[in-house]
């Protein structure tokens, strides 16, 4: 993100900078009430923080590439069934956004969740479900939509130190 000159990479540090500048509701990214925006930023702090086998296993480029994808290491698959105890605890049985509204950590986790529903791996219908609708949103639609080029980049694989999988 840049703004006057002023740039940021990180997502979370993006969306408080738009809060602190924005006044709400213009830029409510979070919850309002403080117990729920401290939980939202816990949940995306986990996001972040853990579950480095899955992202590496299931990197984010595979949610817009088609590659011949490995099963889930020992690791990932823990983290994988970590993530999904985690979700079915949060999503609200009625499948909604986690804390009444749409909030970041909703798109956050939903991003998460996607690493396995585009790969093919198993993911519970509620939860399916409820990530599959905050991908209807339509600032996300535009993001998971917008034009990519036809193989990844070189210098992704360089960057990321990601292994490059074999294209399906």
């Amino acid at each position: 993100m840049a703004h006057g000159g002023f740039r940021l990479a990180e997502s979370s540090a993006i969306a408080e900078y738009l809060e602190e500048i924005l006044p709400p509701p213009a830029a409510r990214l979070l919850p309002a009430a403080p117990r729920d925006r401290a939980r939202a930023r816990q949940i995306m702090a986990w996001l972040r923080s853990d579950l480095a086998a899955l992202r590496d296993d299931r990197s984010t480029i595979t949610m817009f590439y088609r590659f011949q994808l490995q099963p889930l290491s020992g690791q990932a698959q823990r983290d994988a069934e970590r993530l999904l105890r985690v979700a079915e605890q949060l999503i609200p049985t009625d499948g909604g956004p986690l804390f009444g509204e749409w909030s970041l950590v909703d798109s956050e986790l939903a991003f998460m969740l996607h690493r396995l529903i585009c790969s093919g791996d198993p993911v519970p219908d509620r939860v399916a479900a409820y990530a599959r609708a905050q991908w209807t949103r339509p600032s996300v639609r535009e993001f998971v939509q917008h034009a990519r080029p036809a193989t990844v980049p070189p210098s992704y694989w360089e960057f990321s130190g990601t292994p490059r999988p074999k294209l399906a």
